[in-house]
């Protein structure tokens, strides 16, 4: 699974729903590796110190791990409806 490269991701489980035009993930972050990549995000820095629940409730924190799920999914050349979605 493409999503599984994601070195920002520890555990992903990815489900299609046939009542919705995406598929829908649960993730688990990598909390090392996302708060390492946090680091390097003049914008995003200072969510670094975020207990890792903080992390996982962030909207901007899940906006940012979603956009690498995406960018990766492009890579390996996912259609659109193969995509998670956050809607």
């Amino acid at each position: 699974m493409a999503y599984q490269t994601c070195k920002l991701i520890s555990q992903i489980f990815v489900d299609g729903n046939s009542q919705k035009n995406y598929p829908v993930a649960i993730v688990v972050p990598d909390f090392t590796e996302l708060r390492s990549a946090l680091s390097n995000s003049k914008v995003l820095q200072h969510h670094k110190k975020l207990l890792d629940s903080e992390l996982c409730r962030n909207e901007t924190v899940n906006k940012f791990v979603l956009e690498k799920m995406n960018a990766i999914a492009t890579l390996k050349l996912l259609k659109g409806f193969e995509k998670v979605c956050d809607e």
